[in-house]
């Protein structure tokens, strides 16, 4: 069986969606979990948690069945971490992003600049910067969370009325950021004009040349088709976001430590 990796989690492929969201075994599971999301089901992150469902209930000889339950059908983002607190589900993922109001530290791994490439950044993550965050998000959220964060990857930028060579490209420029003050800062900083703009809008915002560019992850971008309206793409790697898997520890605690084999 293929093993998955965190650091591949949002590579993007052509695959269709082709697992069920629910591994069905010929007898009754000890375990049933629910994992919510609010990603699309024709996403890598979707498609990855099927394929992570079907190998807990193979590893599990069926013992343990995980539930994946996406595009916000089990409630939006803050609606899902309010459920794995009190136990209406049990797990989720959430990035660093949508954590940082409840957990500060989380905003360290998306100050600007700050890591240059995977090589200074799985060190820190993997870390004593890692484990800090992991405790604050433990203590201020009361959930679990793994140890090992995935990879949602570094933000680039993308234009299309003119490349970003170098810094001074950026002024003067529209450019819709998601909506964290301390990004807004940077981009003002660098002269840029930041736009809030939500994802569903983006593609029409940049079609109709409302704004000149955008910045994000690059799954994201082909996700959205954004190169088809984008003429460039710098490589900026200006900031990174991980994802968490987050929960529920009344069900964390209640998990065996091994799976007894069948009869």
């Amino acid at each position: 069986m293929r093993q998955l990796s965190r650091r591949t989690v949002f590579r993007v492929t052509g695959a269709a969606l082709a697992a069920p969201a629910i591994s069905h075994r010929a007898r009754a599971a000890d375990i049933t979990w629910r994992l919510g999301h609010v990603a699309p089901l024709d996403t890598p992150l979707h498609r990855r948690l099927l394929e992570a469902a079907d190998a807990i209930a193979k590893r599990s000889d069926g013992k343990m069945q995980l539930s994946v339950i996406g595009e916000g059908r089990a409630g939006i983002q803050s609606g899902l971490l309010a459920q794995v607190r009190g136990g209406g589900i049990e797990m989720t993922v959430a990035t660093c992003t949508q954590l940082v109001s409840a957990a500060s530290l989380c905003s360290i791994p998306m100050i600007g600049f700050l890591f240059r490439d995977y090589a200074s950044l799985w060190p820190a993550i993997d870390g004593e910067l890692g484990q800090m965050i992991r405790t604050q998000i433990q203590s201020q959220q009361g959930m679990i969370v793994l140890d090992k964060i995935w990879d949602f990857g570094f933000r680039d930028i993308t234009t299309s009325s003119r490349p970003v060579r170098t810094a001074a490209d950026l002024a003067g420029l529209k450019i819709r950021i998601q909506i964290d003050a301390d990004e807004m800062d940077m981009f003002r900083s660098l002269s840029a004009i930041p736009v809030v703009i939500t994802l569903p809008y983006l593609r029409m915002a940049l079609e109709h040349h409302q704004i000149d560019g955008q910045e994000g992850m690059l799954p994201i971008i082909e996700y959205a088709r954004l190169n088809e309206v984008q003429a460039y793409c710098a490589m900026t790697r200006h900031m990174w976001d991980g994802l968490w898997l987050c929960i529920n520890p009344s069900a964390w605690k209640g998990m065996p430590e091994r799976f007894p084999k069948s009869e």
